[in-house]
């Protein structure tokens, strides 16, 4: 790796937890590996009253010149890296220091590892398909792409919503559900899957449709291309629905209408080269488990 690609920005929770001193000692040995460390703003006053000499700058705006992201926490503090980094194609590696954390590739006490690994070149760069939400409906200040998934959701607990759901323009079903999911085949192990949606290997170019409880036992998950632009209208006797994009939530008035379409850019996930995805799946899904 030249000296162009040494300079990382760190992402982490926004509050102190019981790893900051491990992630701290993580921080150290990059530093001594050469790296030039960047610090989100919270992250970084938490580091420094550890220790005020902790080899960290702190930032409010990522730089402009950061060369990779490492996300450190689980696949919530990943995605929002994701959001901040994504658009400018930063690569970004996850360092897991939270609970499951699928999307992440390496342990607090693997600092050393990462760091040979990422001088010796050896990550692998694997595009993951974004989603792209266009509505009248969204929020102004909203970051409009989903890595894992677009759900619409009904608000009120006791309602059902109708979503009518269009692809290509060409009717496809009117699901009366307790929501519905457009999933990529990176979030198809996350919310997709616990509804009953299928796991895709991320080379897969589609996108997984799952209905969330259906009033109809025939209404089942469906891949289409990822090609493909949804139309979705959804409607309720509330008024009203909930739409997430990677689990950032918030209402919308209905009758409303989602326009869901494959981002014009992919997210660049560096994957360890001795970890694959079916690897991924064994560890931590506990496949082969007995």
């Amino acid at each position: 790796m030249s000296d162009l690609m040494r300079r990382i920005a760190l992402f982490s929770t926004d509050y102190p937890t019981e790893e900051d001193c491990r992630l701290l000692d993580f921080c150290r040995i990059l530093a001594s590996r050469g790296f030039t460390l960047y610090a989100e703003a919270s992250l970084s006053r938490r580091l420094l009253a550890i220790d005020g000499e902790a080899p960290i700058i702190p930032f409010e705006e990522l730089p402009a010149d950061i060369d990779l992201a490492v996300s450190i926490g689980g696949d919530g503090t990943f995605l929002r890296a994701a959001r901040r980094a994504g658009e400018r194609q930063i690569p970004i590696v996850g360092v897991n220091a939270g609970h499951l954390g699928f999307l992440t590739q390496y342990s607090l006490d693997e600092a050393s590892l990462m760091a040979d690994q990422i001088l010796a070149d050896e990550l692998i760069p694997e595009p993951r398909l974004l989603l792209q939400v266009v509505s009248p409906s969204l929020p102004a200040d909203l970051w409009p792409y989903a890595l894992n998934d677009v759900s619409v959701l009904k608000e009120d607990t006791a309602s059902m919503i109708n979503i009518d759901v269009h692809d290509n323009d060409e009717f496809l079903a009117d699901v009366l559900a307790d929501g519905l999911i457009i999933s990529t085949p990176t979030g198809s192990t996350g919310y997709a899957l616990s509804a009953g949606g299928p796991i895709l290997t991320p080379s897969v170019d589609a996108l997984a449709i799952v209905p969330v409880a259906p009033h109809t036992l025939t209404l089942r998950p469906l891949l289409i291309s990822a090609s493909s632009t949804l139309s979705l209208y959804p409607s309720s006797r509330t008024g009203r629905c909930r739409v997430s994009l990677d689990g950032c939530s918030f209402p919308i008035s209905t009758p409303a209408e989602l326009i869901i379409r494959r981002a014009s850019f992919s997210l660049i996930l560096l994957r360890r080269p001795d970890e694959g995805f079916f690897s991924t799946l064994r560890r931590k899904l506990l496949w082969s488990r007995r």
